[in-house]
């Protein structure tokens, strides 16, 4: 039952409970006394009701998200040692140490179909965490620029990276939209965002839990693609 009332436009669906409320309104003053609790209780069952499968269309949706992220990356043939999707669900990426190879995942739409771009570890130019536009720091190839992620030092695989940022150390106490962008060696489509976090609507305290944990992933992911630029360098400098 609950899930033929999902497949119903929301839009629907607050149409019918409007019609509820400015009904029992007009009923009120008209009925019985005996029955006036019961056209009072009318419209608040039918709000409550309302923001129930909102919440449940919202839980559906991001579930079926995860379902499908999870079959995509499983049926990609790709191999990874790690990847994530993004929390607006149009993007994600993957990394292979053995391979030496960094996967951004794209599609335009929920209902379509991912595209898998392939780069070479070596063709990564620079990783910046970026808050509401505002890059809070980033790692290039030619170092490090616009804060103290790396605490100057690099070591081992990945995560190994010593010294971290803290999310109370940014700017602002209020955030709509944190991103990792990622800068490679393509002319025509050199710069690729992760959004690990995203409510145009309703900004997230820093102090939210969910900004916590999505500032903590993307700050990981973001060390990730600096040790990848690091190791290049070193390489380079050894040839």
């Amino acid at each position: 039952m609950l899930d033929k009332i999902l497949k119903i436009n929301v839009n629907v669906r607050l149409f019918c409970l409007l019609i509820i409320i400015f009904a029992s309104m007009f009923i009120i003053p008209n009925v019985p006394d005996e029955f006036t609790l019961i056209f009072i209780l009318l419209p608040l069952g039918a709000v409550g009701f309302h923001i129930y499968t909102v919440s449940e269309g919202v839980k559906k949706s991001s579930n079926e998200i995860i379902d499908f992220n999870n079959n995509f990356i499983k049926n990609s043939g790709i191999v990874y040692d790690d990847y994530t999707f993004s929390d607006d669900g149009v993007s994600g990426i993957a990394i292979s140490e053995k391979e030496n190879k960094l996967y951004i995942f794209k599609r335009t739409e929920l209902n379509k179909d991912y595209q898998i771009v392939k780069f070479n570890f070596n063709q990564v130019v620079e990783s910046g965490i970026v808050e509401d536009g505002q890059t809070l720091t980033k790692t290039s190839k030619s170092g490090l620029v616009g804060g103290s992620l790396l605490g100057g030092a690099i070591a081992g695989g990945f995560g190994a990276v010593v010294g971290a940022m803290s999310a109370n150390n940014t700017s602002t106490e209020q955030v709509k939209r944190l991103s990792l962008s990622i800068v490679v060696d393509n002319l025509m489509n050199p710069v690729h965002d992760i959004v690990f976090l995203v409510n145009t609507q309703q900004p997230y305290s820093k102090d939210n839990p969910l900004y916590k944990t999505a500032f903590d992933k993307c700050n990981l992911w973001h060390k990730r693609v600096s040790v990848i630029i690091k190791r290049n360098e070193k390489l380079n400098e050894s040839v």
